[in-house]
């Protein structure tokens, strides 16, 4: 779920668009909505994990403006982090991480895979199937 960094007035336009009953809110089916419009593939614990990162009101299952904007923000850096990951680890500097490359960026974040779980990550992370994972695959995937 890669994010793009948007402008004050981009952030506004986006979120009264996804407000459809104009109660100053979003709700559940309102971000959901405004999300499957850029993203149609995620999912439901993706979505959930969004949601709960956004609404910092106690739970109250509704975001207002100011933690759509938060969250937003919040989002922009994660995915920045993610992007110097890949720069960082892209060893050759060719534009695309290989198996060796990935496997350094998981070790780096202290994630423990075996050869055959990355073997399965890194396809999942190439959907082009040619044995190289881009940056954007790589904020699609881990992002």
């Amino acid at each position: 779920m890669a994010a793009q960094k948007l402008s004050n007035n981009e952030m506004e336009q986006l979120f009264k668009k996804a407000d459809k009953d104009g109660n100053g809110y979003l709700s559940v089916a309102e971000l959901k909505f405004l999300l499957q419009q850029g993203n149609k593939n995620i999912t439901e614990t993706e979505f959930n994990e969004l949601f709960t990162l956004m609404d910092s009101g106690a739970g109250d299952k509704k975001i207002s403006y100011e933690e759509f904007c938060a969250g937003l923000k919040k989002l922009e850096e994660f995915v920045e982090e993610c992007r110097q990951l890949f720069v960082q680890h892209d060893a050759d500097k060719s534009g695309f991480l290989d198996r060796k490359e990935l496997k350094k960026v998981f070790e780096e974040c202290k994630f423990k895979f075996t050869d055959t779980e990355i073997d399965e990550i890194f396809k999942s992370a190439d959907p082009s199937g040619d044995n190289k994972i881009s940056c954007e695959e790589f904020l699609n995937a881990f992002s």
